[in-house]
This record gives structure tokens, C-alpha cells and sequence, in this order.
């Protein structure tokens, strides 16, 4: 094919990616008009897949540096337009016909597609397709992007984002974890030396000091990147993730987050994750009645599909999460139909789920369960208490899942005039849920 009629290129870096390159190149069809790989030292036999498949096969010396070895790749490009994609990501089948009028627009400097995380998670928007522009290059030793490059273009020469119903899928959550978080260590320290606010890196640098173990130091990043956060004239749904990593750290180990939510969820009302956790967080509180209509709003966004999709969502917080928490809050309240109702749903959405079994279990086979819509004196709270401990006990039930469930009782108290959680004046305090 003659270099004008190239018009789409795709271009990737590699490095040992037998597992996952060949099922990638099938996935391209026939959308590429040339497929340019970097290898940075593969010891395995991916040269040979990316040659056996067509792929112009790049030596890229590893410089410790992601953004500089794909622009590498790009800077080799004949097409018009580059097509961005990982060894570990597939894209959805979808005919060339299907997008090439949209790479005959002169107004569009590259288009928005949907990539799909990891399984279980929400879509995402994300640009992999854009104009071969000198100018339109990555940036960044790691985690790198062209947003910056794509800004400066579209500032200089006009033109905007299209959209293009292109979905790719990202299988990367198969590999050792472990191993990848040791190399990206370094690469975040060496990019926040460059570039010290930049609470994306933070983040990310926070996962990992989380993910080998080091919870302190995860939290003290997530804490210093949302002190950037605050100062910033422009939010954007991205910067939410610090505040959701510590908020989910902090509830794990049982401690009250409620500041930190109360001021996340002014800083980003629309957020689903942050709506979750804070339903989790009046569980923990007790406030059960408070945290029923959260989950009702979860599962309302999940029907609708109106979320924002700049970032990734759990699936689950739409569905099986939200109907368990609503069935342990009813069961809270003492509102064992409703339970019972909320608990048949989570099992239809999720027959496997474990949390579910336990409760349908438990208000379906448990003959010393006290049946009334409101516990109406201690004496039946007290009845109920001792009825979990008793399950906790149980040799075919996991303790773990108990505590999830109701966060182990802390007493009875009674309530501030202004907060009264069932007819007679009481509450549940409960742990971390």
C-alpha cells in the first residue's frame, strides 16, 4: 500500500507480551492500515507473533520512560491517523466502513472511544484515535497521556474531540500484580521529581505503596495529593480517586471518615463511588435510614446509566452491592420483609453472592430470630444480638462475612430527639461494614 493511502496506523509498545499480543492483533480485523510495534527487549517470542501478524517491528532501547517509547513508535507512523493501543487490550469488532467518514472530518483532532478496565467495571471514556500531529504526543515517564499535546493543538488550529463508537477492552489485571507495581515505583518517583503536584501520579503512587503492604505512606500520599487538590481553580472527576482510595482505606481498618466524605461529596456531588461509601459510612454510624435512600440512588443510576463516565466504576455499587447494603439496613431497622425482599434481588443479580446467602440464611431458617417489624424493647435487640454472635459461631459460616455484614454491634443507645432510627427510640451502632 502507498504511503498516502495509509490512513489509520496502529501503534503499541511491547515487551514480553505472548500471552496477550496475538488475541490483540486478531481483535484489530482489518481497521489497520499498518501496525508499527516498539519492542523494548522481549525475551520471548513476541517479535515473532507482531512479524507473523504483518507488524512493522520497531528496537526500542528502554529509557524508563513510557511516554518516550510510544512517540518513538508514533514518530515511525505513515498513516493520518494513529489508533493507541496496549498488547493486553482488545478492541471490540467494528467494520472500517463503521469509522472511516469520521477520519475524513477536517474539524476533528481525535475521537473519544469507551475502554473497559477490568472486568466488573463501568466504561470509561477514553482517546485512543487521533491526527499523526507533531504535536499530539504522550507525555509523561508513566501513566502518560496526549491530553496536553491534544490541547495545544486544537488551541493553536482550532478543531475539537469527536466521538467514535469504538470499545476496547483491557485484560492487563491477569499479570502478576506484585512484580508490575515494583517497576512502577521508581517511574512515579522519577515523574513527581519533574513535575511534584501532579495528584494523578500521587495517587497512583498511593495504590502501590497500599498494594505492597505500606498503609501509612499510602495514606500520607493520598492525604498530601488531596491538599493539591484543594488548592486547584479547576476540579476534574479524576481527582476524586485520592479521596476514594483514602476514604475506602480508612473504612477498611474501622475509622470514621465522615469528614472526609462530607467534604468529598461537596467537591464532587455526582460521584456514585463516593455516594457508596458514604451509605457505608452511615452504617457504620448507625444511621441506617439515612443510608437507605443512598443505596436507592445507586441503584436508580445503575437502571439509568447517567453516571459520569470520565472515570471507572465498580458495576457492583449499581447493583448486588447497593440491594445487600439495602437488606442489611432493613434488617437493622428490624424490617425483616423488606430485608428479606432486597436479599431475594442481591441473590437473582448475584446467585454467588456470599454476603446474600448469609442473610437469606438467616431470615429464612433461623427459628430464634425475633419476627417483628421494630424490636420494641432491649430485650429483643438484645435477642438479635446474640442471635448474630450465634452465627458467627457457626462452623458453615465464614466470621469475616458476618462482621462485613453488620459490622459487629457496639451497643444500644438512645438517640438525640432529632435522630430516631425506629419507633422506640433506639439505635445500632455498627462497625466498619
Amino acid at each position: 500500500m502507498g504511503i498516502k493511502n495509509i490512513i489509520l496506523s496502529v501503534c503499541m509498545i511491547v515487551k514480553n507480551e505472548e500471552k496477550f499480543l496475538e488475541k490483540c492483533l486478531a481483535s484489530l480485523g482489518s481497521l489497520a492500515d499498518e501496525v508499527v510495534i516498539g519492542d523494548t527487549g522481549s525475551t520471548d517470542k513476541t517479535p515473532e507473533i507482531a512479524r507473523d501478524w504483518g507488524a512493522r517491528v520497531l528496537n526500542i532501547p528502554w529509557t524508563n520512560n513510557f511516554a518516550a517509547a510510544r512517540n518513538t513508535v508514533i514518530d515511525h507512523a505513515r498513516g493520518k491517523w494513529i489508533l493507541s493501543i496496549d498488547a493486553d487490550e482488545r478492541i471490540h469488532p467494528i467494520s472500517k466502513t463503521e469509522i472511516l467518514p469520521a477520519f475524513q472530518d477536517a474539524s476533528k483532532m481525535a475521537f473519544q472511544s469507551f475502554l473497559l478496565p477490568k472486568k466488573g467495571l463501568t466504561p470509561q471514556h477514553a482517546i485512543r484515535i487521533f491526527r499523526n500531529d507533531p504535536r499530539i504526543r504522550y507525555r509523561g515517564i508513566i501513566h502518560e497521556n496526549i491530553i496536553s499535546g491534544l490541547n495545544q493543538a486544537i488551541s493553536e488550529s482550532g478543531g475539537e474531540i469527536g466521538k467514535l463508537p469504538c470499545v476496547f477492552d483491557h485484560f492487563g489485571y491477569e499479570r502478576k500484580r506484585v512484580k508490575k507495581h515494583h517497576r512502577d515505583f521508581p517511574l512515579l518517583l522519577s515523574d513527581l521529581k519533574i513535575n511534584p503536584e501532579n495528584t494523578h501520579i500521587l495517587r497512583h503512587l498511593g495504590l502501590v505503596y497500599k498494594h505492597l503492604n505500606q498503609i501509612p505512606q499510602a495514606e500520607e500520599t493520598w492525604r498530601k495529593a488531596i491538599d493539591i487538590i484543594r488548592l486547584k481553580e479547576r476540579i476534574e472527576p479524576r481527582n476524586s480517586l485520592a479521596y476514594i482510595d483514602l476514604i475506602k482505606c480508612l473504612q477498611v481498618q474501622g475509622k470514621t471518615t465522615r469528614l472526609l466524605l462530607d467534604e468529598a461529596i461537596k467537591t464532587f456531588p455526582d460521584n456514585p463511588v463516593l455516594f457508596f461509601l458514604n451509605g457505608r459510612e452511615f452504617i457504620s454510624e448507625g444511621r441506617f435510614l439515612k443510608a437507605i435512600p443512598v443505596f436507592k440512588r445507586l441503584l436508580k443510576w445503575g437502571e439509568e446509566k447517567n453516571y459520569d463516565c470520565s472515570i471507572s466504576y465498580d458495576a457492583r455499587i449499581f447493583a448486588a452491592h447497593a440491594l445487600i447494603s439495602l437488606a442489611a439496613c432493613y434488617f437493622l431497622i428490624c424490617d425483616f420483609s423488606e430485608s428479606k425482599l432486597y436479599c431475594e434481588k442481591a441473590l437473582k443479580c448475584d446467585p454467588e453472592n456470599l454476603n446474600a446467602k448469609i442473610f437469606f440464611d438467616l431470615l429464612t431458617s433461623r427459628e430464634r430470630l425475633p419476627h417483628h417489624n421494630v424490636f420494641s424493647r432491649k430485650k429483643d435487640f438484645n435477642l438479635a444480638r446474640i442471635r448474630i454472635r450465634e452465627l458467627s459461631l457457626d462452623r458453615k459460616i465464614n466470621p469475616g462475612e458476618i462482621k462485613k455484614i453488620f459490622g459487629g454491634f457496639k451497643g444500644i443507645h438512645e438517640t438525640d430527639s432529632d435522630e430516631r432510627y425506629n419507633n422506640y427510640g433506639y439505635r445500632v451502632l455498627a462497625g466498619s461494614y
